[in-house]
């Protein structure tokens, strides 16, 4: 029962440190998209992503591709760390291609040619080009170390604990 406690407990904490903490990704995923897209290709990539069959992608990719157990391997190879940026590229490359193919089976035939046309466009080109770097500053934001908010969820682990020893002691009690 602990797990639960502690995570009702910590939400609201989490909420905040996540909401204090969301700057700092979209300027890293600007950074990233900058690095390798011009104005008007995220300007292009924006109105394909709002389009329907952009949506459709986004929602079937969604669907498709669980990127946790990835983004677990690429922090264990180091991928956040400036040393060694490369790490875990490959297998989440990989399991993202195989994760588009799919998309990609589920599209009609138009919409897949409409998909193509647009990944081979300029904006779709820089966008794919882009990726390794969004990969790396997503998993960077993640492992960003944060003292004060992990002593504040270490007291709210202990306050949880606390709690749940003096309940079973009252219930030893009776």
């Amino acid at each position: 029962g602990f797990t639960k406690r502690y995570y009702a407990a910590a939400r609201p904490e989490l909420a905040k440190t996540l909401a204090a903490r969301l700057p700092t990704l979209w300027q890293a995923l600007a950074e990233a998209y900058a690095g390798e897209m011009t104005v008007a290709q995220i300007e292009e990539q924006t109105r394909f992503l709002q389009s329907p069959l952009g949506q459709k992608m986004q929602r079937l990719s969604t669907d498709n591709f669980d990127p946790s157990e990835l983004l677990q391997k690429s922090v264990d190879s180091g991928l956040h760390e400036a040393k060694d940026k490369q790490a875990g590229e490959k297998e989440v490359g990989a399991a993202a291609s195989m994760a588009m193919l799919y998309s990609l089976s589920q599209l009609t035939e138009a919409e897949r040619n409409e998909f193509v046309a647009y990944m081979g466009s300029p904006a779709g080109k820089a966008a794919q080009r882009s990726g390794p770097a969004v990969m790396t500053a997503v998993v960077k934001w993640m492992n960003a170390d944060d003292p004060e908010a992990a002593k504040k969820m270490g007291e709210i682990a202990l306050g949880v604990l606390a709690e749940m020893k003096k309940e079973k002691g009252e219930t030893e009690q009776k």
